[in-house]
């Protein structure tokens, strides 16, 4: 491949991924006809502009995101498309992400079992270890 032809692929390849963006904000979606829930890697989300509405740690890592763009028509929203953005760690089951410090917290009445490595029931672990 020349170097023109290898630029104008490169060029090619920029434009379409940043064709689409999230910007960070609210959008008004309650009188919209039908909501449309996609994937955040799809094509539509891809190549879509959408506003997003964030929660993260004290440090800035995402702890829950959803984003949104709408169809108009006339005036009035026709239809929203929407994702949820994923957080930066999974905390499994029983337990929530810690806002100040990012860590895995469990629910109240659960309690990291560290062979399981998970949140369990604290009945649960007390029947185990008797």
């Amino acid at each position: 491949m020349n170097k023109k032809a290898g630029l104008l692929f490169c060029s090619l390849i920029l434009c379409l991924l940043v064709s689409g963006c999230e910007k960070e904000g609210t959008i008004k979606v309650d009188d919209c006809r039908e909501s449309v829930e996609i994937k955040e890697f799809s094509f539509d989300a891809i190549f879509g502009n959408f506003i997003c509405n964030y929660k993260k740690t004290d440090n800035g890592k995402l702890i829950f995101g959803e984003c949104s763009r709408v169809k108009m028509k006339d005036g009035e929203c026709q239809t929203e498309f929407w994702y949820e953005k994923k957080p930066f760690r999974d905390c499994g089951e029983y337990s929530y992400i810690d806002e100040r410090d990012g860590n895995c917290v469990c629910v109240p009445s659960y309690e990291f079992d560290i062979n399981s490595k998970k949140c369990i029931s604290k009945e649960d672990n007390a029947s185990i270890n008797r």
